[in-house]
């Protein structure tokens, strides 16, 4: 058991299960995480790195913005191979973010400093503990 105090001062006291079901019920109700698989070209990363720094920006400026932040990874043995990932509060943000001239340009920079890109929304279905 874990003692907590809430907002308006009140202390409850939470079982393990209870708060580990609250936090996976809140991160799958409705939040979804965009995922991108780029294959950069090769001599290009770094253009690329800063391509995806100015995407993150043009997100973070829109009306239904991200609910976090945005991460990128690369690999340790194919330098031109990246993955990038980040939350966003539901698939209609996504939807409308997909829909933005600005975005849709900062995707068209990153895209061209590729050989293949693959972009996708994707909902959690289990976490590890």
């Amino acid at each position: 058991m874990r003692v907590y105090e809430s907002r308006d001062g009140v202390s409850q006291i939470l079982s393990h299960r209870t708060i580990q079901s609250t936090l996976v019920s809140t991160m799958t109700e409705g939040q979804v995480y965009t995922l991108g698989v780029w294959h950069v070209k090769e001599g290009r990363q770094g253009e690329f790195v800063l391509a995806w720094k100015e995407l993150g920006a043009i997100f973070a400026s829109l009306p239904q913005r991200p609910s976090g932040k945005g991460i990128l990874i690369q690999s340790t043995s194919d330098a031109t191979l990246f993955y990038s990932f980040g939350p966003w509060r539901n698939a209609a943000d996504v939807a409308a973010m997909r829909e933005d001239p600005r975005a849709q340009a900062g995707i068209k920079k990153v895209r061209e400093l590729c050989t293949e890109a693959t972009p996708g929304t994707f909902r959690v279905i289990a976490e590890s503990q």
